[in-house]
């Protein structure tokens, strides 16, 4: 597996974010599945010294973030990927 960082934000989101979300919602309907174990990027959690198995919350309201960044047209885009 190749990581990159320099796919485009709205692919960015697609491939992390929409399919995580995805992936966890099959999960959700499979009625004797007994563990759903998911490892993000190093870097999801980069402000922390030791990272366990478990659960780190979010503030994020990951449908609207989805939402958001699909509706922006691509100038405002660039924009944002040029801040950060």
């Amino acid at each position: 597996m190749l990581l990159r960082f320099n796919e485009s934000l709205k692919d960015a989101i697609n491939i992390n974010v929409s399919g995580t979300l995805r992936l966890t919602e099959i999960a959700l309907r499979m009625k004797h599945l007994e563990v759903f174990s998911y490892m993000s990027t190093a870097f999801s959690q980069s402000y922390q010294l030791d990272l366990e198995e478990k659960h780190y919350p979010t503030n994020l309201d990951i449908r609207m973030l989805i939402k958001n960044v699909q509706s922006m047209d691509e100038n405002d885009i660039s924009e944002l990927e040029n801040d950060l």
